[in-house]
């Protein structure tokens, strides 16, 4: 039997962009939790689940929104923290509505999965801290005055980090970004470049170089008196 293990710490960080999960109305200016998602699924029988009364946003909204439901007979167990925690309740989802099960409930269910089920609060975004370095064909090491070190929500998109540059750069020219000689798609975000590409301890380090030549066309010439 498949068996989907939910911890706090995977909830935490299960965030996607709204673009990435087909879900309607989810644009990339939203952002949505599946771990949430799941949860409010797993228990939509659970009485005190059902007050939709705190949506004061329009991420809240999409959040708390029914995209689908679980078969009733999903059985849900609820254990105490670590491989061998005992198990503190077990039923399946449909039962959720009886009485002695819905106190189980309301007994055992974790602070945690109770904002989550009921109060509809989401975590905190995660953060990733990088540093921005220009690039060189040269491996010379880099001075302190030319790396900045950035933190950021680890769901920004790399297009998002290269209009950072480009906005800094004499010009405002294209940029294109790195990371371990790689060069990076626009539409990914940092997390996955973190844990896909760097794949190393410390902060990520993320390289840029203009793709266009400083010109008479991207900036003003500068004359010099005689």
């Amino acid at each position: 039997m498949l068996m989907i293990r939910l911890e706090e710490s995977e909830y935490s960080s299960a965030w996607v962009l709204g673009d990435k999960t087909g879900l309607p109305d989810a644009d990339g200016d939203i952002k949505v939790n599946y771990g949430a998602l799941m949860l409010r699924a797993l228990f939509e029988h659970w009485p005190p689940a059902n007050d939709d009364s705190d949506q004061s946003s329009n991420a809240g909204q999409l959040q708390n929104r029914k995209f689908f439901s679980l078969r009733e007979h999903t059985p849900i167990i609820l254990a105490e923290a670590g491989d061998c925690g005992c198990t503190l309740a077990r039923f399946l989802c449909r039962d959720a509505s009886n009485a002695h099960e819905s106190k189980q409930i309301s007994s055992h269910l974790p602070g945690w999965m109770e904002d989550i089920v009921c109060r509809k609060l989401l975590p905190n975004h995660s953060k990733t801290t990088f540093l921005l370095l220009p690039y060189r064909e040269e491996k010379k090491p880099h001075s302190s005055n030319d790396t900045e070190k950035l933190s950021a929500q680890d769901l920004i998109v790399v297009s998002k980090v290269a209009d950072y540059i480009q906005n800094k750069l004499e010009g405002n020219r294209t940029v294109e970004l790195l990371c371990m000689d790689q060069v990076l798609d626009y539409s990914v975000d940092i997390r996955t470049v973190k844990h896909t590409i760097w794949k190393g301890a410390g902060d990520m380090k993320l390289y840029y170089r203009p793709i266009e030549p400083l010109t008479d066309n991207n900036v003003e010439q500068k004359t010099t008196p005689a």
